[in-house]
């Protein structure tokens, strides 16, 4: 079995088409990481008060069920001008 080489690039690029990351190249790792670090940043950031939930439910004296609400409670979205 002999390995066959990859297909040569064409001479003329397409200037409209983007240019993109190889498989295994160091830009595509670092890509992939910087997805993976975002989305275990939002993950983290909706539910970082879970652990709090006993001890906000006992010092504000509600209900175990409404302190869980501010897992699924988000900030309002800032106006700026």
């Amino acid at each position: 079995m002999t390995s066959a080489s990859p297909p040569a690039a064409p001479d003329t690029a397409d200037p409209e088409e983007p240019e993109r990351h190889r498989l295994g190249s160091p830009g595509l790792r670092r890509v992939n990481l910087a997805l993976f670090a975002a989305g275990l940043t939002t993950f983290m950031s909706l539910y970082c008060t879970q652990a709090l939930l006993p001890e906000l439910s006992e010092s504000f004296h509600v209900s175990p069920a409404r302190a869980s609400l501010l897992v699924s409670s988000r900030p309002a979205p800032s106006r700026s001008r």
